[in-house]
C-alpha cells in the first residue's frame, strides 16, 4: 500500500509547503578524530569521575577499562595486560611503579596536563591534569601527551644503560 503524497507533505513539511533547497554541509574528516577509543568519547559526555574496572588508586599506574565487568588493565609502563588482581600484585616485581613514579616526578614540575597538555596548576595521582574530563581520559586510555613522556624517558633510560656498559667494558 503506497501513502499519497499530498499526505506526506502535509504531514512532513510545514504546512504543507516545500522548503528551499537544503545545502550541504562539508566536513573534513580527521583520522585523528577518528581513532579516539569509545571511552574518550565517553569522558568527554560525562564530566565526572568515572569508576571503571580499577579501585581508583590504580589507575596512576595501569590503564582500566570503564565496564566494571571487564577485568582487563595494562601496565602503563611495560604494557603489559592484567586480568586480575593478583597479576597486577606480582607486577611490582618488575619494577615499573618505581619507574613510573620517577617520570611522574619529571612531569609534575611542567604544569602541563599529560592528557592534552594544557597549562594547569590541578593535579591528581601525583601528575598535572587541567579537568575531570582529562582525568577519565587518563583513566581508560594513553594519552598521546604522555606517550612522548614516557617514549622520551624510556630512550633516557636506555642511553643511560649503554652508557653503564660501556663504562664497565672499559674498566
Amino acid at each position: 500500500m503506497a501513502v499519497p503524497v499530498a499526505l506526506i507533505r502535509q504531514l512532513c513539511y510545514p504546512s504543507g509547503y516545500r522548503l528551499p533547497k537544503l545545502t550541504r554541509l562539508e566536513y573534513k574528516w580527521k583520522p585523528a578524530e577518528a581513532a579516539k577509543p569509545y571511552s574518550v568519547a565517553l569522558a568527554r559526555v560525562n564530566p565526572t569521575p568515572m569508576q571503571g574496572n580499577l579501585p581508583n588508586d590504580e589507575y596512576r599506574f595501569f590503564v582500566g577499562k570503564y565496564e566494571k565487568t571487564w577485568m582487563a588493565s595494562t601496565c602503563r609502563w611495560c604494557g603489559s595486560l592484567f586480568h586480575n588482581v593478583d597479576g597486577r600484585k606480582r607486577h611490582k616485581d618488575a619494577k615499573c611503579k618505581e619507574k613510573l613514579t620517577r617520570l611522574y616526578a619529571r612531569i609534575l614540575p611542567n604544569k602541563r596536563c599529560v592528557a592534552c597538555n594544557a597549562v594547569t596548576t590541578r593535579e591528581y595521582w601525583g601528575l598535572p591534569f587541567c579537568s575531570v574530563v582529562c582525568e577519565n581520559t587518563w583513566r581508560f586510555t594513553e594519552p598521546p601527551v604522555f606517550r612522548s613522556y614516557l617514549d622520551r624517558e624510556k630512550k633516557q633510560l636506555e642511553a643511560e644503560r649503554l652508557f653503564r656498559e660501556a663504562n664497565a667494558k672499559v674498566d
